[in-house]
């Protein structure tokens, strides 16, 4: 289920809600969500989506800087654009790593 937070006719927020544990879960193993890069000025906008849930998706460029969004669910057929800003130079779009809960708790 996905609670939402709204104002007039804008989502401010949302969340995904479970009514079990994550590890009660019947995660997928094999999901290899969809990702686009763009480079825009000094950021990148990384846009994902699957057919399947990820659960707790973090994002990582191995360099430091900061996500617009980072450690979230990435539900199935909800694209999500979120932007990463770079301390310093940016990282190209192959060093992108995905960690999420689905490869440790995954049944197959």
């Amino acid at each position: 289920m996905v609670s939402q937070l709204w104002q007039g006719h804008q989502v401010l927020h949302e969340v995904a809600v479970y009514a079990v544990e994550p590890k009660a879960l019947a995660l997928p193993v094999d999901v290899f969500p969809r990702v686009q890069v763009a480079k825009k000025n000094h950021t990148l906008e990384v846009t994902l989506s699957s057919t399947q849930l990820v659960k707790d998706l973090c994002l990582d460029f191995n360099v430091p800087g900061n996500w617009s969004n980072n450690f979230f669910d990435l539900l199935p057929g909800r694209p999500v654009t979120v932007v990463f800003t770079p301390n310093r130079k940016l990282p190209s779009e192959d060093e992108l790593h995905l960690l999420h809960l689905n490869a440790l708790l995954g049944v197959e």
